[in-house]
Formats: C-alpha cells, sequence, structure tokens
C-alpha cells in the first residue's frame, strides 16, 4: 500500500454567503506576457474534467476570448455550455506554476472551476470534516 504524503493542509474557502468550499486562491495570468493577471477563488471539483473560468478572465488578462477553440462544456444536469479553450498559467504562492489549457465560458458562471485536468499537475485530497484540502506534487 502506497502513503500519499502531502506538503501543504489548507482551510476551505468562504463564499459570501458564509459557506465554505474547497477551493484555492490563484492568480490566472496570460500564458506568454504575465503582464495581466486577476487573483480568483476557484473550486476544487473532483467532478469536473475540465477547469472552467468564467469569459471575461479571459479579456481581463488581454486573451481573445474567441480566438479559443471552441469546447462544449457539459454540465451534471445535462446542460452544455459553451466555452473557448485558451492556455492560461495559474500560480499560488506556495504551491508554484502551472500551464493549463483552461476552458473559459462565453456566458456568466456561479464559481470558477479547478477540475480533473488541474488535479494532473497536482496530488490532492480533501478532509470534509475538518474543511481542509491538502496538496502535494504529483507523483
Amino acid at each position: 500500500m502506497d502513503t500519499i504524503r502531502y506538503r501543504f493542509r489548507l482551510s476551505c474557502l468562504r463564499r459570501p454567503n458564509g459557506s465554505l468550499f474547497p477551493g484555492l486562491a490563484i492568480e490566472l495570468q496570460h500564458p506568454l506576457t504575465g503582464a495581466k493577471s486577476m487573483e480568483i477563488d476557484a473550486e476544487l471539483d473532483s467532478g469536473a474534467e475540465y477547469s472552467l473560468f468564467e469569459g471575461s478572465l479571459a479579456f481581463a488578462i488581454g486573451l481573445d476570448l474567441f480566438e479559443g477553440t471552441p469546447f462544449a462544456f457539459g454540465l451534471a444536469d445535462g446542460i452544455s455550455l459553451d466555452s473557448r479553450i485558451l492556455p492560461v498559467v495559474l500560480s499560488h504562492a506556495e504551491l508554484g506554476r502551472f500551464e493549463l489549457d483552461a476552458r473559459f465560458s462565453t456566458g456568466p458562471l456561479r464559481s470558477h472551476i479547478l477540475g480533473r485536468d488541474f488535479f494532473d499537475l497536482l496530488q490532492v485530497g480533501f478532509n470534509e470534516h475538518h474543511s481542509e484540502v491538502f496538496l502535494g506534487t504529483a507523483p
């Protein structure tokens, strides 16, 4: 049996309504210049195959949303959400810097999502009872 060792233990984040969610405060950056960036809170969602951000963030960091490759993002309720695939850099003060081909919605979202494509870059664990997230470098 393998033992997983996590380097970081972080508390869950708090939504404006006071509820907690497993997430990360990250910096979303333009992949080439890094000159423009946005700090956001994103949910860690093991049920999502891909990371998804609101399209307005692409424009905010200097990307043209509609230059991205179209992608129909399937939601759990069977509804499809139009999005575009664009390369970004995700940064976190403790975890480091990660390159990712993220999906950006063409409409509004309730929250930003870090999906299993992001989980491929890190080892992720959850402790729901204590509202904690465990993170380490991917094996």
